[in-house]
């Protein structure tokens, strides 16, 4: 083979594995060794689980990163004045951030996620629908709901 054929190979080869993915934003980048979950404080050690939401805040951007997929159900339920522009989970078939409207969960207290939550973020409703264990939840807003259900059915619901 030619060195300049083997060559262009290579290189698109890389790329492609360089590039974003469809659906997908970004790759994960590596948190922040003093970064806090923005729910409960905790240190966001295994990025597997993690979440982010960038809002609007003070007239700009911001990022808020969670330790748990619950983690930011829970902080978005309790703050209803946030100006949401965007979540994305981790999901590590190919480690990189998804947009809410790309993944599905998976509930499954077998799963040891930071908080004890057992949510799963993953790649896409086919992606959950082929996994053998726990609960499927095709979307963000079911697995909203879900989460509140669960939150309530073990502590009550919050006094107005």
């Amino acid at each position: 083979m030619n060195q300049a054929f083997v060559l262009v190979l290579v290189l698109v080869a890389l790329l492609a594995w360089l590039l974003p993915h469809p659906g997908s934003s970004s790759r994960i980048e590596p948190v922040a060794a003093d970064a806090e979950c923005a729910e409960c404080g905790m240190s966001i050690a295994d990025p597997r689980f993690a979440a982010r939401m960038i809002v609007l805040q003070e007239g700009g951007l911001k990022t808020l990163h969670f330790d748990d997929v619950g983690c930011l159900f829970d902080h978005e339920r309790w703050h209803p004045d946030l100006l949401v522009r965007r979540r994305e989970f981790a999901v590590t078939h190919q480690p990189r951030w998804l947009a809410s409207d790309a993944v599905a969960f998976v509930v499954d207290p077998r799963i040891a996620t930071p908080m004890g939550t057992g949510l799963l973020a993953i790649e896409g409703s086919q992606a959950a629908a082929r996994r053998s264990t726990g609960e499927r939840i095709e979307s963000f807003d079911e697995a909203a709901a879900f989460r509140k259900q669960w939150m309530e059915s073990r502590f009550g619901k919050p006094t107005p």
